[in-house]
């Protein structure tokens, strides 16, 4: 399993108001490069450093493509980039983003059994990923991006990962305000 992705985080997330979209600045030299939501519209263009940084080292990190979704939360005290399974963990970074209750396994939503308290839930985490995005949108976490559409594939030779995606069910960029 690849954890660039679950353990690295845009710290700073910004709204355009005149252009009503969300931006994520990557500028760390491990990663460089944007997540820009747009009204339905997700791009992601980044660099890689391709530093040994990464968990496991980089070439066993981009293997099988890259992890990406939105959490809900981000404690820091500052916008530093962080990166690590640590660092961008849980504690720091909250679970993913999923308001219409889809319940994989890092849902953030109170409502999705964690195997904690599991009589006060109504909806299993083991039922998540059964169905496709495609075939049923509200089948997967509204920010679970890589369960929605595919890992981010990186061109290993130019440490490169692009993707351009519309969809109706995307994420609106008023939505993100206090999320990572």
């Amino acid at each position: 399993m690849n954890r660039l992705a679950l353990a690295t985080t845009a710290a700073l997330v910004t709204f355009s108001e005149a252009a009503k979209q969300y931006v994520a600045t990557f500028s760390a030299s491990t990663i460089e490069g944007s997540v820009v939501v747009d009204n339905g519209a997700l791009n992601i263009d980044v660099t890689l450093g391709g530093s040994e940084d990464f968990p496991d080292g980089f070439a066993t990190c981009i293997d099988g493509g890259l992890s990406y979704h939105i959490h809900e939360l981000w404690t820091y005290s500052d916008n530093a980039d962080k990166i690590g399974a640590t660092a961008c963990g849980g504690d720091f970074t909250g679970g993913h983003w999923d308001p219409w209750n889809a319940c994989g396994g890092a849902s953030g939503n109170a409502y999705c059994d964690k195997g904690v308290n599991a009589s006060d839930v109504c909806i299993p985490t083991s039922e998540y990923g059964t169905l496709s995005f495609t075939a049923d949108p509200f089948a997967a976490e509204v920010g679970d991006w890589s369960t929605k559409y595919g890992k981010l594939m990186v061109d290993a030779e130019a440490n490169t990962a692009s993707l351009s995606v519309s969809n109706f069910y995307e994420v609106l960029p008023a939505e993100l305000a206090g999320f990572s």
